[in-house]
């Protein structure tokens, strides 16, 4: 899945039932993928990114041929990885001090992700690490406006702070500090 970018079905074969669940990529609805071969499945369900179904071994051929028609009419951005941004920051907000704050919001798991920032126009340098749990990059700003060096790190807490995405990178809208939508 991750290794080729795309949905991901896999079915193990029992007599004469092939029973399978798979999971999506970017913004692909595997579930609407699924639901328009549902004449072949003897039942299905999941959401649109994961689904599990039943059919007969022998429809699995008609199953993958369809399958494969279906993804092949959706546009490549579809397959995209997704980033889900929760703040955009400038270099200057990239402190040890920001670091102990997030730390405030451990336990990290699946309720409670890892915060990612994203901070725009910034070349990573190089990263080095300085200890086994903390990783210093040094990046810079080529915006005249923001000259300035600064540093981004990565402490035990895994917060991701910088990250290169390239400009097709779909993105969730950046958030200001009040909350609302916008880009910064």
């Amino acid at each position: 899945m991750s290794a080729y970018g795309v949905p991901t079905l896999l079915f193990s074969i029992d007599g004469d039932e092939a029973r399978g669940s798979g999971r999506s990529v970017g913004s692909v609805n595997l579930f609407e993928a699924v639901e328009s071969t549902s004449d072949l499945l003897t039942r299905f369900g999941g959401h649109g990114a994961a689904v599990g179904g039943d059919l007969a071994a022998k429809n699995l051929a008609a199953f993958a041929e369809r399958l494969c028609a279906y993804m092949d009419k959706l546009p490549e951005r579809d397959f995209r990885p997704m980033v889900d941004v929760d703040a955009c920051v400038e270099l200057d907000e990239l402190t040890l001090d920001t670091v102990a704050m997030l730390d405030m919001l451990a336990p990290f798991g699946q309720e409670n992700p890892v915060p990612t920032f994203l901070a725009r126009n910034v070349t990573l340098v190089n990263s080095r690490a300085v200890e086994p749990r903390r990783t210093t990059s040094p990046a810079r700003s080529p915006t005249a406006d923001a000259p300035s060096t600064g540093s981004c790190s990565t402490a035990a807490t895994s917060t991701r702070f910088c990250i290169t995405i390239p400009s097709s990178t779909p993105l969730s809208p950046c958030r200001s500090t009040n909350g609302a939508a916008g880009a910064r």
